[in-house]
């Protein structure tokens, strides 16, 4: 497993990246404390000077010595920790944009539910290839939401196909 999360102070990146990719285009989150917990924030829509600006998209590089080009022949799981949408049923939602064996491909989109609780969402994707095309493997993309979307942690982890069992003779 390789992680991102904010509320480790010592080692907020193992294995998985997204400080280093913020000045990618759209991708320029804040780090800011969120409810006693480190997080990044996108920003939906904001003026800048006369014309409007967004930052909906937290990327992320994984380590390529965890996990590089794999073909479709890795499945994995990627578990987003974010806050609650305060403004209520169908306002802040998110999908997963990343490097697929077929280029880049979006996951479901995924609601979060109302409050202020954080909650946790995962997503398994089964034909990554994650080869860093145009410098990350994944996005988290809240475009389209209404308010913007906080996350504490991150996590992608590999998901080990279940053998079928032998039948008992």
């Amino acid at each position: 497993m390789v992680y991102m999360d904010c509320s480790l102070v010592e080692h907020p990146e193992l294995g998985l990246h997204n400080r280093g990719l913020r000045g990618l285009a759209g991708g320029a989150c804040v780090e800011e404390q969120r409810q006693g917990r480190g997080s990044i924030r996108t920003s939906m829509t904001y003026l800048e000077g006369d014309l409007e600006r967004d930052n909906p998209w937290l990327y992320f590089d994984v380590d390529d010595s965890w996990l590089y080009y794999a073909r479709g022949k890795t499945r994995v799981a990627v578990t987003v920790e974010c806050q609650g949408a305060y403004l209520g049923s169908e306002e802040l939602g998110f999908n997963i944009a990343y490097d697929s064996t077929k280029g880049y491909r979006f996951s479901r989109w995924q609601w979060v539910e109302p409050g202020y609780e954080w909650r946790s969402y995962r997503v398994e994707l089964d034909d990554v290839s994650f080869a860093n095309r145009d410098g990350w493997d994944f996005r988290i993309n809240a475009k389209g939401s209404t308010q913007d979307l906080w996350v504490s942690a991150v996590t992608v982890e590999k998901v080990v196909a279940l053998e079928p069992l032998a039948p008992i003779r």
